[in-house]
């Protein structure tokens, strides 16, 4: 996925302010493929059998794709969500809230609380269903 340079300068700025002067240089237009298919590979994974840290860790992944998305330019974010969409339904219809929602605190962002912060895909981490809920 292209994005134009205004996109890359308003991404990296966000980045600067969110994790440092380093990271927000350091960012590629090029690592938003990446990041969509770590996203598409973190909600095709079955959580039930690894640890927290490495579900927050990789978590982390939506939170960088969501900083695109509220800092590129209409035309960029609509292409970005049509290629997350699919994705982030899929996360949806298997998700369950969570006992501890994992709400970062990322001054750049306006949406909070964001789904894949109120809610899990990792069974330990869900509030448990009732008897003969779906």
């Amino acid at each position: 996925m292209s994005i134009t340079l205004e996109d890359l300068q308003a991404v990296r700025a966000a980045l600067t302010q969110w994790k440092g002067a380093e990271t927000g240089a350091s960012f590629m237009g090029a690592r938003i493929a990446d990041l969509v298919e770590a996203w598409e590979q973190f909600v095709d994974t079955d959580w039930e059998r690894w640890d927290r840290s490495e579900y927050d860790h990789d978590l982390d992944t939506r939170y960088w794709l969501q900083v695109v998305l509220e800092h590129c330019a209409t035309s960029t974010r609509d292409r970005l969500e049509q290629v997350l969409r699919p994705i982030d339904i899929e996360f949806q219809n298997r998700m369950s809230p969570a006992k501890s929602p994992k709400i970062l605190r990322v001054p750049v962002l306006s949406g909070h609380p964001y789904f894949w912060e109120t809610h899990t895909l990792r069974p330990k981490l869900a509030v448990p269903r009732l008897r003969g809920e779906k």
